[in-house]
């Protein structure tokens, strides 16, 4: 498939290693001018601090940030960045199956495909969990404050989190667009993603 540049974009997986399972989320941001290694470095910067900082209280201990990877989309040549750490989930206890989640949207304002992304939350402990269907609502409203917070913590260096569409009713956009993300929400329902089972990749 042929690379379908994004000026001025990153995309951002953020990796998790969860009972021996490698699991990952991920993020777009853009900026008004040029993405650069060094301002590249300092997303990561505040990312990471965003995760210790906002995400890791909210998930197990059986979950650790193991690394971060943010690759340049304005070219198919452009910059690439990884960096390893290590930030153990919080929450004392027993973690849900693998394969279980819950999920954030994100909002721009604007209907279709192209302008609505999610992330499928991953390490969420049972004791957060209301019955089999939902998760609790304090939880989530948790949850929702940790994504609002992200804007304070890339902000200053520039950066706006991003829905990157590449394709619009099946054909390749050139280039992609990016349309900022204004608001989160979820439903509080638990959702599925069988590929964090043990042995389906991540």
């Amino acid at each position: 498939m042929a690379f379908i540049p994004v000026p001025d974009c990153v995309e951002v997986t953020i990796r998790f290693l969860w009972q021996g399972q490698s699991v990952a989320i991920t993020l777009s941001f853009c900026r008004d001018t040029a993405v650069t290694l060094a301002n590249m470095q300092a997303l990561a910067d505040d990312l990471e601090d965003w995760f210790e900082t906002e995400m890791a209280p909210l998930l197990s201990v059986d979950i650790t940030t193991v690394a971060i990877g943010l690759r340049d989309l304005t070219d198919v040549d452009s910059f690439v960045y990884e960096r390893s750490m290590t930030i153990p989930g919080e929450v004392s206890g027993i973690t849900v199956s693998n394969n279980v989640t819950t999920v954030v949207t994100f909002e721009t304002g604007l209907a279709g495909r192209s302008f609505r992304g999610r992330n499928y939350i991953p390490g969420i402990n049972q004791s957060n969990l209301t019955n089999s269907v939902t998760v609790g609502a304090a939880w989530t409203a948790l949850l929702l404050v940790a994504y609002n917070n992200l804007s304070t913590y890339v902000g200053g260096g520039g950066w706006s989190h991003c829905v990157v569409s590449r394709y619009s009713n099946g054909a390749a956009r050139d280039p992609g667009i990016a349309t900022e993300i204004i608001g989160y929400s979820s439903d509080g329902f638990i959702d599925s993603q069988r590929r964090r089972l043990a042995g389906r990749g991540d």
